[in-house]
């Protein structure tokens, strides 16, 4: 029997969420030019993505069918491949999200008189080529920036994204890697407008899976014991 193909042997599309993000976050696979109207376009438009961040190679494939329906790509954020992202991403990463966040609470403003009970934050999608690295690594910058405790960050994502950072990505994220790893916020151009984390932002977090036929998803609750690093290096 021939092997499956590279697709077949990646995870599902894995929705990042905690009530504390300001969006929504969809870490995917690298589509490519074959899959991209078919299956790519309609996982989009089912999570109602209106970013699409490439952290990849941008020649992977042509984004104008995206562009056409109106998805913003954003390929000035891309680093090398199973590195940490540099300052610079880390910078303009947060200012998209505060962008994408302003944007969409003006928008749920306008429209407070058709509320339709719906989550009205935007998602935004990231993929890197596997999308166990480069994307779900943002996903901890967001996540963290939101107010969890990295470690629980770290948690959450491979809840929903199995095998998602290596030990650099990991050792980074949580602050142990030498030289220094994920700096803080100074300055907060937003705060979290659409719930909190409890216990004044150093708070805990469970991930629930929901599978579905195209994606994965998270929810936050709290966990009776926080994992350890030493933990997190064992499920690689």
């Amino acid at each position: 029997m021939p092997p499956p193909p590279p697709s077949a042997m990646r995870p599902p599309a894995a929705l990042v969420d905690h009530a504390a993000l300001p969006v929504r976050l969809l870490v995917t696979d690298c589509p490519s030019d074959a899959t991209l109207l078919d299956d790519y376009l309609p996982l989009l438009r089912s999570h109602r993505v209106s970013v699409l961040v490439r952290l990849c190679d941008p020649t992977a494939y042509n984004p104008a069918p995206l562009l056409a329906v109106g998805v913003r790509v954003v390929d000035s954020l891309s680093f090398e491949d199973g590195t940490v992202p540099p300052d610079a991403v880390v910078s303009g990463f947060r200012d998209l999200l505060d962008e994408v966040s302003a944007a969409t609470a003006a928008a749920a403003a306008t429209a407070a008189g058709d509320a339709t009970g719906d989550d009205p934050r935007a998602t935004v999608a990231l993929h890197c080529v596997s999308g166990i690295g480069r994307a779900p690594v943002l996903a901890v910058v967001a996540l963290v920036d939101a107010g969890l405790d990295a470690l629980d960050a770290v948690e959450l994502v491979r809840s929903v994204r199995r095998g998602a950072l290596n030990r650099r990505q990991l050792e980074w994220a949580t602050g142990r890697a030498p030289g220094g790893g994920l700096r803080p916020r100074k300055a907060r151009a937003w705060r979290p407008k659409w719930g909190a984390v409890g216990g004044g932002g150093g708070g805990s977090s469970r991930a629930s899976t929901a599978s579905t036929a195209t994606a994965t998803s998270a929810a936050s609750t709290s966990t009776p014991q926080k994992p350890s690093l030493l933990g997190l290096f064992k499920k690689r």
